[in-house]
């Protein structure tokens, strides 16, 4: 009898030991998918953010080689000047001017 109940502790000895055992294994398997979760989102968003970047990079570069020569020919006009003061060329008003009437009645035809 005494034999049987020593086997009976070391049987719940046992379960016990599984049950948490098993517990750990199953928490963490749930942190290792977590984390292979997170990882994921935060690879797709450095690849759209490296993107977005390319993107803004390859407009900048081109609009630097539009600015720059837009410089050069408002240099030979005396446009310096007016870029020195931190005013914006006649003709980047003009442009900007033009741009808003056009968008202000397409606006107005939508409405």
């Amino acid at each position: 009898m005494l034999e049987t109940f020593h086997l009976k502790q070391q049987c719940e000895k046992l379960k016990q030991d599984l049950a948490h055992a098993l517990y750990k294994e199953d928490a963490s398997a749930r942190v290792i998918a977590r984390l292979i979760k997170e990882r994921d989102a935060a690879r797709q968003a450095l690849l759209q953010t490296e993107q977005n970047v390319g993107r803004a990079a390859a407009a900048a570069q081109a609009q630097a080689g539009g600015v720059a020569a837009m410089d050069i020919d408002d240099s030979k006009k005396g446009g310096s000047a007016a870029a020195a003061s931190g005013d914006l060329p006649s003709f980047a008003q003009q442009l900007i001017s033009n741009t808003s009437a056009a968008l202000s009645k397409t606006r107005k035809a939508n409405v």
